[in-house]
């Protein structure tokens, strides 16, 4: 009975399933009612440069399973090569920079491809440094009319434009670095946060005219007269045998409103020059300075000329601040030889404009035409001034800056010097 089903099968099996047609290599068999389905081809991991496809290509379904040959395995791609579609989704390119808050995307970060030197990171600091570059090249874009925006904070801010202007920029900003352009204006040094000190300094005067004026003895004591015979600017004594009486002369006031005008008009000045140099520093100099321009006046007097007041050293104070400043861009221009002619012309018109101002302002202590002002002594303040703050800028380009502890005590030495000569001329009247 077997035979039978068997041979009653084998026609009707023979018939109804024709035979398989040749299926070429890389095909498999389509299945009925199907097209012959091609196998893909076993993928590449490393394409060749012409096959190469952007990312946006490769966002395709990932192979299954079933359409692999049977015999192929996932192999581990090389290193450095490009990930295929069985491997996941490729990247052709690296990912675009990471712009700060408020760049639009598509701009470049640019600069003048330099590396700041050693010389200007000490000059400057580097967070100065940083800050000036930035300010030029912003200078430089805007007189180019280049788009351009800050991004960033600290040491990490930078200057970005848009991708079409970047090479520009780039070219425009090393031009002007190869210039030494971005180190034009002289390091201002940092202000000192001591008015308190240059006020109390000033407060030292009041209190000493009231020693004068015997506000604190009640009326004892020797009268105003008296103080004025002994320290004021007798031009004869002086240049014979009372030297010290230069110096005395600055702490005497002919009355309340001669001390408090000059304390009005000058504290301005005394304070911006305290805040530069340090309270220390900017009383000896200026004690120094109203020394000079007295003996200076004394020389130039006939005998028997009388001065006193703190006119003298004020006025020292604005020649000093204009010399330092002056000195300061002098200094500089020589050092970058390449602008240097320009340099040197702003630092002298800096400094000729505040030395008006100051002489304008101090000038209206003798519009009183009925006031007795001795205007040749404050012209040899302002003169012995200039002289004395061009040395002080020399001596401190060539020596190191004084610690605090030094610049107290260039404070106190020159008050000392001030309690010295008022003994000087004390001691003998009390024998």
């Amino acid at each position: 009975m077997r035979p039978l089903l068997a041979a009653r099968r084998a026609p009707r099996a023979a018939a109804s399933v024709p035979p398989e047609p040749h299926t070429p290599a890389g095909q498999r068999p389509a299945r009925r009612g199907q097209a012959p389905v091609r196998r893909r081809a076993p993928c590449s991991l490393v394409p060749s440069a012409p096959e190469r496809r952007s990312p946006a290509s490769f966002r395709r379904p990932a192979m299954r399973s079933a359409d692999l040959p049977e015999a192929a395995a996932p192999e581990t791609p090389p290193a450095g090569a490009l990930p295929c579609e069985s491997h996941g989704t490729l990247s052709a390119s690296a990912p675009d920079p990471i712009l700060p808050d408020g760049i639009p995307p598509g701009w470049q970060r640019v600069d003048d491809g330099t590396t700041p030197s050693q010389e200007d990171l000490q000059r400057f600091g580097a967070a100065g440094l940083h800050r000036r570059r930035l300010d030029l090249w912003v200078l430089v874009c805007s007189a180019l009319r280049i788009p351009w925006k800050l991004g960033g904070s600290g040491l990490e801010r930078s200057l970005y434009v848009p991708e079409a202007y970047e090479h520009a920029a780039r070219q425009h900003l090393a031009e002007v670095a190869a210039e030494g352009r971005f180190a034009q204006a002289p390091p201002h040094p940092p202000a000192r946060r001591n008015i308190h000190w240059a006020v109390l300094t000033l407060f030292i005067l009041v209190v000493w005219f009231g020693v004068v004026d015997r506000w604190w003895t009640g009326g004892a004591g020797w009268p105003p007269s008296r103080w004025i015979e002994l320290g004021a600017l007798d031009t004869w004594r002086t240049l014979h045998g009372e030297p010290y009486r230069a110096l005395t002369a600055l702490t005497l006031h002919a009355d309340v409103e001669h001390l408090f005008a000059n304390i009005l008009f000058g504290s301005p000045f005394f304070i911006l020059l305290c805040r530069r140099t340090g309270v220390g520093p900017a009383v000896a100099l200026t004690l120094l300075a109203g020394t000079l321009g007295n003996l200076a006046n004394a020389l130039y007097r006939q005998s028997g000329h009388v001065s006193l007041g703190f006119s003298t050293a004020l006025f020292g104070v604005v020649g000093l601040y204009a010399a330092l400043m002056a000195a300061d861009e002098i200094l500089h221009a020589l050092h970058y030889r390449t602008v240097a002619p320009r340099l040197l012309l702003r630092g002298l018109r800096r400094a000729l404009i505040f030395l008006g101002a100051g002489v304008a302002v101090l000038a209206m202590l003798g519009a009183d035409p009925s006031a007795k002002t001795d205007y040749a002594a404050h012209i040899f303040g302002l003169l012995a001034g200039v002289l004395t703050g061009l040395t002080a800028r020399l001596l401190r380009a060539i020596l190191p800056a004084p610690s605090r502890r030094g610049e107290m005590a260039l404070g106190l030495g020159a008050l000392l010097a001030m309690a010295g000569a008022w003994l000087w001329a004390v001691l003998p009247a009390l024998r």
